[in-house]
């Protein structure tokens, strides 16, 4: 961003933005993790991989909302729920194995 910044270059943050000159455009992760797992959970479907990246307040939040859609469903399956916290690189081969 930096870069962007030092050459007027208009440019958009589409996650948290951690500076204040910055404009951008995020979402509720919590609530959103919370409803793309009820709705996979409601599909019947039993196990859910959840691959995040770093630690961060962002993945922290997922992670909440996905657990908390397990408790709200009472749903046992839980357990069977892989949760990586891992790079980036790490998803992209992920998705590479399927």
């Amino acid at each position: 961003m930096e870069l962007l910044k030092k050459n007027s270059i208009p440019y958009i943050v589409f996650d948290k933005a951690n500076d204040t000159e910055s404009s951008y455009v995020t979402n509720d992760d919590f609530s959103a993790m919370l409803e793309g797992t009820e709705f996979l959970l409601s599909k019947g479907i039993k196990r859910i991989d959840l691959l995040l990246g770093n630690k961060s307040p962002t993945n922290d939040e997922r992670e909440s909302g996905a657990k908390k859609a397990y408790i709200k469903n009472k749903s046992k399956s839980y357990e069977h729920t892989v949760i990586s916290k891992c790079d980036h690189s790490f998803i992209f081969n992920y998705i590479d194995l399927l």
